[in-house]
């Protein structure tokens, strides 16, 4: 079995699939980068199967593996969520005036947008911090910190008025909450990414 990553062939300690895997991730460690993709002999490995990857050998007969830099793969997630947030104000303020002015029907595609928006937001987020952790800076934790409770309140209130069909309920989240935090966390996204950027 061979394996490679960025092209780069492995020295495998024994040929199965996990030691590759082991072997990715120690010489992307060692150039400062992560493990982001795995192709067994061409498939894409989902995240599930690669946690379970077989250590006998002859079970594959090539693996490749890609890296990134963590910084560099933070910035491109927070730019292309920032980029969604930014198209969804608007859409999310008309909506909610749509809502208050007793038009209900037809609003599953918008309000979808925006709860997936918002969950992109969120995990955008938990992801970065996950990666770079104190990398983030000091300055910028701290503004996560005062950003997440409000972002989270308003969710979980948007969540129980469209599970109880409270319409008035999600015009007021969309309108007094969320459209004003989206101006928020759209300066506070393209502060993160800047901050990487010029690192």
């Amino acid at each position: 079995m061979r394996a490679y990553i960025d092209d780069t062939e492995l020295t495998l300690d024994r040929p199965s699939q996990r030691a590759a895997f082991e072997g990715a991730i120690r010489a992307a460690e060692a150039e400062g980068r992560i493990v982001i993709e795995a192709l067994r002999d061409g498939e894409t490995v989902s995240p599930d199967d690669l946690a379970e990857l077989p250590d006998d050998p002859g079970s594959a007969g090539e693996l490749r593996f890609r890296s990134a830099n963590p910084r560099t793969l933070v910035r491109v997630t927070l730019d292309e969520v920032g980029d969604a947030l930014e198209q969804l104000g608007p859409v999310q303020r008309a909506l909610g005036e749509q809502i208050q002015a007793g038009e209900t029907d037809g609003l599953a595609d918008g309000l979808r947008d925006v709860v997936e928006v918002w969950q992109a937001t969120r995990q955008s987020v938990d992801h970065a911090r996950m990666l770079l952790g104190d990398g983030l800076g000091e300055a910028a934790a701290t503004q996560l910190e005062t950003a997440l409770p409000p972002l989270a309140e308003s969710l979980t209130e948007l969540h129980r008025s469209l599970t109880a069909q409270d319409w008035s309920g999600v015009g007021d989240v969309l309108l007094e909450d969320l459209t004003p935090q989206a101006e928020v966390w759209l300066g506070l996204l393209r502060e993160l990414s800047s901050g990487l950027a010029g690192e």
